[in-house]
């Protein structure tokens, strides 16, 4: 019986160095390749004109959830309260949406979305891989030549059990041009 312990001691003993030194099978959760970006990235607009732009992910894996926060400059651009909506990557019935809203004065955009699961219809959905549109929304530019950065502020991505994906930023920028220069010429008639 002493000789069964001292062997069954000895087995967890190596099977805890050998965990310790090369990691218990899991889930891995490092995605260096997710990429989450501004589309276009580049934009040129006139005062008065307005584009709809996309924020995408780009080769994501298990994404179940995500939150993101976009800045503009609010005294070059608008985005109208309704144009903001979801991109469609994520399931678009079988979702929760907790924040929705655009705040001109400061420039702030937030989105704040889950999938669900819905017991009946579908007890187990999947998560998403791939790349696709988060959200959309329209800019409108002002009456201010120069730039305004579309800034990915705030982005975060997590897997069904909560679990960060790690992504990458890439910003955009939205040029918008002067006021076209008019030349009024006399007519002349005879």
């Amino acid at each position: 019986m002493k000789v069964f312990m001292r062997r069954t001691y000895l087995f967890v003993f190596y099977l805890l160095i050998f965990s310790a030194l090369f990691g218990l099978p899991g889930k891995a959760t490092c995605q260096s390749d997710t990429v989450v970006r501004v589309n276009p990235a580049e934009v040129t607009l006139s005062p008065g004109k307005s584009y709809v732009v996309e924020v995408w992910v780009d080769g994501v894996e298990d994404l179940w959830a995500f939150s993101l926060e976009i800045s503009f400059d609010p005294a070059s651009l608008t985005v109208p309260d309704s144009s903001l909506e979801q991109g469609g990557f994520l399931s678009t019935d079988q979702n929760i949406i907790f924040i929705n809203q655009v705040d001109n004065n400061r420039g702030l955009i937030e989105f704040v979305m889950t999938q669900k699961r819905d017991p009946i219809t579908d007890p187990f959905p999947l998560p998403r891989d791939g790349s696709g549109a988060l959200i959309r929304f329209q800019i409108l530019a002002k009456n201010h030549p120069g730039e305004s950065n579309l800034n990915a502020s705030h982005v975060l991505l997590s897997d069904r059990d909560g679990v960060e994906i790690p992504a990458e930023k890439e910003d955009g920028v939205v040029h918008i041009t002067g006021e076209g220069v008019f030349v009024y010429l006399p007519l002349i008639s005879y």
